[in-house]
Parts: structure tokens; C-alpha cells; sequence
């Protein structure tokens, strides 16, 4: 069987999982408004979880213990208790893994589960969902909703559509059907100020599936595969720039097109490290190590390009800002401007326009991506609305510390695309 195609994912989420356990002790608050919460005599601390009945007075999880009582004065709470909690959601993971050995927690109380090569044995999909599902209300007392998809996020996102004790199935063909009419805060990961963000730069609250015209699935893979790849190259941004120092007098004086701006293939490149803004020490007995290009110094371009300055800047130096530095040095650009906002709005105002794609983290890479989309989209004529589901994104990851080299041979680095 061919697993790496036609993969059958489930997410399982318990429902109200903190209140349902506690319930399991406290049967006489089983048709009562109940929530697990912080200190009810001190009045402190949040509401942790609160079961369904609670749910229709709109409490909800983290609001302080004042506020839900101001919505339901008839509030039941009992204090968390977090050992407890671990102790069912390992009876919970138990169960899923007589299904498969493929089991991911995202949470002590959902996880996610690969049940592709399962099938054989249990049924399909929405069948080892059912099964799950009712063993684990049969056993243990407790209720999940069950989302069935061809990838995580889906069968995330599947688990969310229908609570409680429920099971949502979303292919390859109703997907747009289910998922486009959402609220885009009901995407997965899209809080608050990020869908404040997006409604900023014009994706809209809501989705109508006979309005769209094209949607893109934005994932958090890897962009690239060597150095050669950079922001500036992969959003288009250094298109702009060579032909804008392409038009400078000292430019049209040397000869020089905006090809000989690209740091891949121009003439203007550096010749030691071949536009790669470094080399590789081929060091016995351990892998190569890579350095900045000692003649360069990591930026990519030959002493010529420093002659011919565009604004003030020379290439080498744009490339060397961060997107919001760049703001202000490309105000004239009007396509690589509205780009670099666009990054800008998206928190990715910190990368430097040099920077190699491959290094990224998931979240920044997937942003990129975006913003990449919606620049084709703006010279459509027109901002269509993508669907994106956007992980946060993590703190920026540390490059690692550079090592002094043993003596060895310099090697450059080849291929690439092209920029």
C-alpha cells in the first residue's frame, strides 16, 4: 500500500473534557450549569472548562469567574484536578492506539491519529471514528468529537465543525462546501488579533463559496532548497530593485541590464562564492562547513556592484535590510513597496530582504507564501480571498554559532534558482 497518498487522518477532541471528567464524580451537576474553574470562594482566577449546558449561557474558556457569574449567577464550579486528567487522558490514548500505533497528542485531551493503513482491519475512516468514538463513551464515561480528513488540519478543523459526541468527514470533494462559509476565526490557529490582521489586508470575515474564484492551500513547508533562494528572490521584491538600478545613469554608462543585477547569474555577482554569499571548507573526517565568502562578506555581490547605487543604496546594502528598513528606502517602488507592506503587516518585518529561504521557520515560510499570493493576486487587477491555515509563528530560530573552520579547501556553492 502506497501510504505516502490518500491518507486518512482523525483528530479526536474530547468534548468539555475537564468539566466531563469531574462529572463522572459529581453526577448531581450532570444537568446543571458546571464549570472547572480557579478559586470560587476568592473569587480568582478562569474558567478552565464548563460543560454544554454552561455553554448556552456563553461562558466561555478564560474568562475570569466574576464575568461567567454575571452570565449564569446559577454557575456550578469545582476546583481542577490535573492528575486526574492525565490519568484518563492516558486511558483515552490507550484506546486510540488499538487502532493504530500512529497516534500524535496535540493536548492532554485531543490527539491526532494516522489510521491510513488501518482501514484493512477496522473500516474506513468514518467507521474507526465511530468505533473510537463509542468505546471511548462506553468505557470510560466520556463523549469526543471526531474529525475524519486527508490531512491534519482538516480533520482538525473537522472535529471543531460538530460537537459534542460527533464525527465530520471532509474530502477531497466537499471540502469547499464545509470549510469555505466558515467565519475565517474559525479557521484553525486564527485567533483574534490574526484575524484582525487579515481582515486588514482584505481577507474577509466571511467566505461565500460562489464568490470564489480560486483558492490556494498555504501550507508551513520549506521554501527552497539552498541559499540561493532569499526573501527578496521569492516575493519578487529584487525583480523591482535590478530594474530599478538597471534605469541609474552609472548603469546605463557600464552597459549593464537588469540581468546583471542577479546575484545567481549577473555579471555583478561576487566570483568567489558565485552569488551564494558563502563557501564551504571541505574539512577531513567532518562535514563541510560553511562560511561567509571572505571576499564578499556574505552579501552576495563583486566590488563592481558598489559602484552603482540606486537611491542612495547600493544593492548589497538593500539586500542587507530588514523588510521595514526596506519600507522606507523602496517608498518609490510602487510594486515592491506594496509587497514589503504586505510582509509588513503579516510580522515578517524583521527579516532581512538577504535572507535564505530555507532557514525560515514553518510559520514565517507560510506567511511569505502568503504574501507571495496575494502580490499575484493584486496584479490580477483584483484581491481575491485565499483560504490559509496559519500556524502562529514561532519565535525566530536561533542560526546556529558559527564554528572556526580547520584548514581545508574552499568550495563554492552551486545550483539554484534563479534570481
Amino acid at each position: 500500500m502506497d501510504l505516502t497518498k490518500n491518507r486518512v487522518i482523525l483528530h479526536c477532541d474530547m468534548n468539555g473534557f475537564f468539566a466531563s471528567v469531574e462529572l463522572l464524580d459529581y453526577p448531581e451537576l450532570r444537568d446543571k450549569p458546571m464549570a472547572v474553574c480557579g478559586d470560587p470562594v476568592s473569587r480568582h482566577g478562569i474558567i478552565l472548562a464548563k460543560n454544554e449546558i454552561a455553554k448556552r449561557y456563553g461562558i466561555v474558556t478564560a474568562e475570569t469567574l466574576w464575568q461567567a457569574r454575571k452570565k449564569c449567577p446559577d454557575l456550578q464550579t469545582v476546583p481542577p484536578h490535573h492528575k486526574k486528567y492525565q490519568h484518563y487522558s492516558r486511558l483515552i490514548n490507550e484506546i486510540y492506539l488499538q487502532y493504530t500505533d500512529m497516534v500524535e497528542p496535540f493536548s492532554v485531551d485531543e490527539s491526532w491519529l494516522d489510521v491510513t493503513a488501518s482501514q484493512k482491519l477496522f473500516g474506513n475512516g468514518e467507521q474507526i471514528a465511530d468505533k473510537i468514538r463509542n468505546q471511548v463513551k462506553k468505557e470510560l464515561g466520556l463523549t469526543l468529537s471526531a474529525g475524519v480528513s486527508f490531512n491534519k488540519i482538516f480533520a482538525k478543523m473537522g472535529s471543531d465543525y460538530k460537537k459534542p459526541d460527533a464525527t465530520t468527514v471532509i474530502t477531497q470533494e466537499n471540502y469547499k462546501n464545509i470549510l469555505w462559509p466558515l467565519d475565517i476565526r474559525d479557521l484553525f490557529f486564527v485567533g483574534k488579533a490574526t484575524a484582525d490582521k487579515l481582515q486588514g489586508i482584505g481577507i474577509r470575515e466571511e467566505l461565500v463559496a460562489a464568490g470564489i474564484v480560486r483558492a490556494q492551500l498555504i501550507d508551513a513547508t520549506p521554501i527552497g532548497a539552498n541559499v540561493r533562494s532569499t526573501v527578496a528572490t521569492y516575493c519578487g521584491v529584487l525583480d523591482d530593485l535590478r530594474r530599478a538600478f538597471a534605469r541609474t545613469d552609472e548603469a546605463k554608462a557600464a552597459g549593464l541590464k537588469a540581468g546583471a543585477f542577479s546575484y545567481n547569474t549577473g555579471k555583478l555577482r561576487c566570483p568567489t562564492c558565485d552569488g551564494t554569499g558563502q563557501v564551504s571548507l571541505d574539512v577531513q573526517f567532518l562535514p563541510d562547513v560553511d562560511v561567509p565568502c571572505p571576499d564578499c562578506r556574505g552579501r552576495r555581490y563583486g566590488a563592481e556592484a558598489d559602484a552603482i547605487t540606486w537611491n542612495g543604496h547600493t544593492l548589497a546594502q538593500l539586500m542587507a535590510m530588514s523588510i521595514d528598513e526596506a519600507l522606507d528606502a523602496c517608498a518609490s517602488l510602487k510594486k515592491a513597496h506594496a509587497m514589503l507592506q504586505t510582509l509588513h503587516d503579516l510580522g515578517l518585518g524583521y527579516l532581512t530582504l538577504g535572507e535564505a529561504t530555507p532557514a525560515l521557520s514553518g510559520g514565517e515560510a507560510q506567511r511569505l507564501k502568503l504574501a507571495s499570493e496575494m502580490g499575484k493576486a493584486r496584479g490580477r487587477g483584483a484581491v481575491r480571498v485565499r483560504r490559509t491555515h496559519h500556524r502562529p509563528a514561532p519565535a525566530r530560530r536561533a542560526h546556529a554559532a558559527e564554528r572556526v573552520p580547520a584548514p581545508g579547501r574552499a568550495r563554492r556553492h552551486g545550483g539554484g534558482d534563479r534570481a
